[in-house]
């Protein structure tokens, strides 16, 4: 993982298995901004690494669970704290702007955050960061994405009983 890219796809990928992403169906629709082949790249270089585990489940219709190592929750701890540190210092460097009046500089300090803002946001996580209302639709205008989903909405995954009950075939 030695790019900035993997790096945040890396952090995205155990942050979402954190908070309750444990299937491929319910991983890639937290992080549905990235692709499908990035994910699975990555991903698999975390099992490699031993950051995630797979449990296979069911018998007819076979699916992967995924749980997060010691090793991954530490690397997850470090990850985060690097990555949302960038994250909020940009969001703080484009409230400045904004609040002076330039825009269009706001604009191109937004754009430091784009590759994983959605992903962010999806996992409710960039909601937590932005207390500023203006900050908050200036983003969204911004980098073009839905970032009110406020943390805790109900997800329709939430009520996939395939993912929830053992065994069943």
């Amino acid at each position: 993982m030695s790019t900035t890219t993997d790096k945040h796809v890396l952090y995205l990928i155990l942050e979402a298995i954190s908070r309750g992403a444990t299937t491929d169906r319910k991983l890639f629709s937290k992080l549905s901004g990235l692709s499908r082949e990035i994910i699975e790249k990555t991903l698999n270089e975390a099992i490699k690494e031993g950051l995630v585990e797979v449990e296979e489940k069911g018998h007819i219709i076979r699916r992967r669970m995924f749980k997060m190592t010691d090793k991954g929750k530490r690397v997850l701890e470090e990850l985060r704290n690097e990555i949302l540190t960038q994250v909020r210092k940009s969001l703080e460097e484009t409230k400045k702007l904004i609040n002076e009046g330039r825009k269009e500089e706001a604009k191109q300090k937004v754009r430091e955050i784009e590759h994983v803002a959605p992903a962010l946001a999806a996992l409710g996580i960039l909601q937590e960061m932005i207390e500023d209302a203006l900050l908050f639709t200036f983003l969204t205008d911004a980098l073009g994405i839905p970032i009110i989903i406020m943390p805790g909405m109900v997800d329709v995954e939430d009520f996939d009983d395939l993912d929830n009950v053992e065994d069943i075939f």
